[in-house]
């Protein structure tokens, strides 16, 4: 298609309906601008304009005339503005880039429906900017070892002199007792070996949450849950909030193993024991009460009750019958307990509290067409997102059954926060009317520079497309002045 000529482009102008109130405005002698009338449609030779004093402080205004655009070319403006060599920006650099020269009435919105509909936008998106649902608690367990944790930790840069270059992690949900086993490997046949010599000394719990791992789905696994009576929790796949509370121990364990090998060596596995009763020592800040306590009754006699007891002159009290000492830690384990369900429910209530301030109610229906945060990116110029993908199924408050339509891919669980919703563009994106201003609110899911931007900073893409892409859109015309620039560049 040819540029449109001037004589094209005033026609546009005069017949397009969305114009009208303008045209009748410029010509009913609008008073010049000032403070109180910052703009004004004119007509100057033949064409409609729009002029305004722009500008922050009164200072700082200055006036500046826009070319009023019929709804004819306002897709080709936008694609001009937006698409490549203009970077792919985002909203407000779009609009900006149009607001040098163009005006129509909607024209922000419009803006932001074309940025947010853009296909290679979409997966480019920054992680962080999607705005999280609110938070959901975990549930309160009130007996020790009814519900576990396990993950794997590693593998570790150097193995061990034994060969161990991994960690099975165990965390119980009403005690935050934690167990660590060093493995060499992590194949399922290990992993039930060490799980069956843990839960031989704390017991079979009722419920197991893990991540989709394929060592904790295998067959012997499977075996091995419903032999024991096991119900098998798998936490959401890229979200690692739901199996939360073995993640952070992981952290943490991790921080003291690797602090360890740098003070000493790589022997870690022989102090992992003294690693745990450091942990399980130190009161839980959710909890108030140690571990240790919660699960024995009583504090840990370590190197510092030690001292203080050789200072104190510690005198052993008469020993208690047996009958007695049971009767004893039974009331100190249940009230100990008891303390500690509440302040673990005060400290979800604050945390709960805490993150709902920048969250907001997310959901999709089945057929939604969403993008998924990939749990891996090969390189930081890698897309975050990719997609599009069907909602097949909802799971809950926060969980969806995700399929791919174009491949034969098995459908994934995703959390709500690992999704964002797909736009796909119609033809003519300028859905607006005239009535509509820039004022009105923005489409959902569309963020703005200085704050949350759906845009892409700089999409490297081909010269020759780039060429050929605006000749499509805009025929020879844009070609010839893309030649122009570079003949007379510099």
């Amino acid at each position: 298609m040819s540029p449109a000529s001037r004589e094209q482009f005033q026609a546009e102008q005069e017949a397009d309906d969305s114009l009208q109130k303008a045209w009748a405005a410029a010509r009913s002698t609008p008073p010049p601008l000032s403070s109180c009338n910052r703009s004004r449609f004119v007509v100057e030779q033949g064409l409609l304009y729009k002029k305004t004093l722009s500008g922050g402080h009164q200072e700082d205004w200055h006036p500046q005339r826009q070319l009023v655009v019929p709804t004819k070319y306002r897709v080709k403006l936008l694609s001009l503005a937006h698409d490549h060599p203009s970077g792919h920006s985002g909203v407000n650099r779009t609009k900006d880039r149009l607001g040098k020269s163009f005006h129509w009435e909607g024209m922000g919105k419009d803006v932001a429906n074309y940025v947010r509909s853009c296909e290679v936008c979409q997966p480019v998106g920054k992680p962080q900017d999607q705005v999280k649902a609110p938070l959901q608690p975990l549930p309160i367990i009130e007996v020790p070892f009814q519900r576990v944790a396990v993950d794997i930790l590693g593998p570790f840069p150097k193995k061990t002199p034994r060969g161990k270059q991994y960690v099975l992690t165990f965390m119980d949900f009403a005690t935050r007792w934690p167990e660590a086993v060093p493995l060499s490997n992590t194949k399922a046949k290990s992993v039930c070996q060490v799980l069956a010599d843990i839960f031989a000394r704390v017991g079979w719990p009722t419920d197991i949450l893990t991540d989709s791992g394929t060592n904790f789905l295998a067959g012997n696994m499977k075996n091995l849950w419903e032999a024991h009576g096991v119900n098998h929790l798998v936490a959401t796949p890229h979200h690692h909030q739901t199996n939360g509370l073995v993640e952070r121990f992981n952290g943490t364990l991790g921080a003291m193993i690797r602090k360890f090998i740098n003070e000493h060596s790589n022997d870690w596995d022989l102090v992992l024991q003294q690693l745990l009763f450091a942990y399980r020592a130190v009161p839980h800040p959710s909890l108030g009460f140690s571990p240790f306590e919660l699960v024995y009754g009583r504090e840990v006699k370590g190197p510092l009750q030690l001292v203080k007891q050789q200072w104190e002159g510690f005198t052993p009290s008469p020993g208690t019958n047996i009958l007695d000492f049971v009767s004893n830690l039974q009331n100190t384990l249940r009230h100990s307990l008891a303390l500690a369900k509440e302040n673990l429910k005060d400290a979800q209530e604050e945390q709960k509290a805490w993150y709902d301030k920048h969250s907001r109610e997310r959901s999709f229906k089945v057929g939604d067409q969403v993008m998924v945060l990939k749990a891996l990116q090969a390189h930081k110029m890698e897309a975050s997102w990719e997609g599009p993908f069907t909602v097949q199924e909802r799971l809950g408050a926060v969980n969806y059954l995700i399929a791919s339509p174009t491949s034969n891919r098995k459908p994934k669980v995703y959390h709500v926060n690992s999704l964002k919703p797909f736009y796909s563009r119609e033809l003519n994106v300028c859905q607006f009317t005239a009535q509509e201003t820039d004022d009105a609110e923005w489409p959902e899911g569309v963020y703005y520079e200085g704050k949350k931007d759906g845009g892409v900073e700089e999409v490297n893409l081909s010269t020759t497309l780039g060429r050929l892409h605006y000749a499509h859109m805009f025929g020879d015309g844009v070609s010839n002045y893309k030649q122009t620039m570079l003949r007379y560049s510099g």
